[in-house]
């Protein structure tokens, strides 16, 4: 079968497809033939060497992509939640979802319903259930005003639909091409590259920063009095800031979080779905084969796509 690999840590030049046996499922485990795989930040950090904390204990060549949904091929011992021919989507066990079929623990993966088909529910794997694991530990109450850092991204878009259902009043920064897409979420879109600090200072009761790219400081100019900042990606600035609100009560208290996206999560994101709640949204699909090639435009910033990106595979020719 094909798979998607790498030898060493860099670009998307050192991706490759290359032949490799069908992998057979252990204890707990599945194998999943993929019909659907996604794109996330964290993939292309553990490409780059940045996230390479996540690869140990993996063997090369290193697959590429956590992000799978499919129908499930064949069934290790014990793992008895789900059947064989059953569509699910989840997380594969070793981030290798660019295959022709992927290992995934039984635990990790989550049953989709018929409303969904595979493109929507691989948007909601890793970025939904992040989304639903950040609203969760906000703590945020109807009414309050909430910025998000990065709302047009592939965790912003879920996040601020949640924070929209639990009665929240949103605002979000993106590029200028995306005040549409944020608007049609319910949010109000401000450019990123031209926030007015002025006019939105003190506006806000919590500011959570998805992308990594807004300034702890400024995201203290933001906050109202007695607001809380957090993030899902810590800086140095941001860890700096937090530490100093340790001391100074003048200080907002910065959130430094780490939120997984377990199966629980994936599977409520995936009910909101069913029901119409959460919008899956793919900012584009390709064929499977073309990762390479979209990963090269966006390492270049030829794709500014907004929003998941989503590859689909079909099943008609037998794994071998």
């Amino acid at each position: 079968m094909r798979r998607l690999g790498y030898d060493r840590f860099g670009g998307p030049d050192l991706l490759s497809w290359r032949e490799a046996p069908v992998p057979m499922p252990g204890r707990g485990e599945v194998l999943v033939r993929t019909r659907a795989a996604s794109i996330n930040a964290t993939d292309e950090k553990i490409l780059s060497g940045s996230a390479r904390i996540m690869a140990v204990g993996r063997s090369r060549p290193y697959g590429f992509g956590l992000d799978i949904a499919g129908t499930v091929e064949a069934l290790g011992p014990g793992s008895h939640s789900v059947a064989i021919g059953d569509r699910v989507v989840g997380m594969t066990r070793d981030g290798d979802a660019f295959a022709d079929a992927s290992i995934a623990r039984s635990r990790s993966l989550v049953p989709m319903p018929d409303s969904l088909g595979f493109v929507e529910a691989v948007t909601l794997a890793m970025s939904g259930g992040t989304a639903v694991g950040l609203v969760d530990a906000l703590h945020v109450r109807a009414g309050e005003r909430v910025l998000v850092s990065g709302g047009s991204g592939a965790i912003g878009d879920p996040t601020i639909q949640l924070l929209v259902r639990a009665g929240c009043t949103v605002a979000a920064t993106g590029s200028a091409a995306s005040a549409d897409l944020l608007r049609s979420l319910g949010a109000e879109p401000h450019d990123y590259r031209a926030l007015d600090l002025g006019v939105l200072g003190g506006r806000f009761d919590v500011v959570v920063d998805v992308s990594g790219h807004l300034p702890v400081d400024d995201a203290a100019i933001l906050l109202a009095e007695g607001g809380r900042i957090a993030t899902l990606v810590p800086s140095g600035p941001a860890l700096v800031s937090q530490a100093s609100g340790l001391v100074r009560r003048d200080r907002p208290r910065v959130r430094n979080m780490i939120v997984v996206a377990t199966a629980e999560r994936i599977g409520r994101a995936v009910s909101l779905a069913a029901s119409g709640e959460l919008r899956p949204r793919p900012g584009a699909v390709h064929p499977l084969g073309d990762v390479v090639d979209v990963l090269s435009r966006r390492a270049t910033g030829a794709d500014r796509t907004i929003g998941k990106i989503v590859f689909t595979a079909d099943d008609s020719a037998p794994l071998s």
